[in-house]
């Protein structure tokens, strides 16, 4: 029953992470000549998070590293890089049964809605996660956006 739930969920998630994605018919090819990336770095305790773009993914990966560094975290690593920026963000997912949590994270996104579609689809997805919150966010430009708490 549980895998039936996990398989509904990602056909419907499906279509949205289709529009989502960031090539599509239609794209500006100037965007993909020399595209600006993303990446995100991750420390769980303390819990600290960084954001860098840049066009050279070991230029943005060390700069998110330190930014992560900065906002407190030890141990920082690396989660996720995206070629193309666009939006990007942190979902915060737990599993009340298991007593268990997990960070998701994405980019690419072009808007809040599609990444935190694709955030949901992975978190619901997984091991049963009871509670799907996204926790961080960045817009397209690269600005973090404060969330409602």
């Amino acid at each position: 029953m549980t895998l039936s739930v996990r398989f509904a969920a990602l056909l419907l998630a499906l279509p949205v992470l289709l529009i989502s994605s960031p090539v599509q018919a239609g794209s500006d090819d100037k965007l993909l000549e020399n595209p600006v990336g993303t990446a995100i770095a991750l420390s769980v305790e303390p819990a600290a998070a960084g954001h860098c773009r840049n066009r050279d993914m070991q230029e943005a990966v060390a700069c998110a590293i330190a930014a992560c560094e900065a906002d407190g975290g030890l141990n920082c690593t690396p989660m996720t890089w995206c070629s193309y920026a666009g939006t990007a963000g942190i979902m915060f997912g737990y599993n009340m049964e298991l007593g268990l949590s997990q960070l998701y994270t994405a980019c690419g996104g072009f808007t809040r809605e599609g990444l935190e579609a694709m955030l949901m689809a992975r978190c619901a997805t997984d091991a049963g996660a009871s509670d799907c919150s996204l926790v961080r966010f960045w817009g397209a430009d690269g600005v973090e956006v404060k969330l409602p708490e």
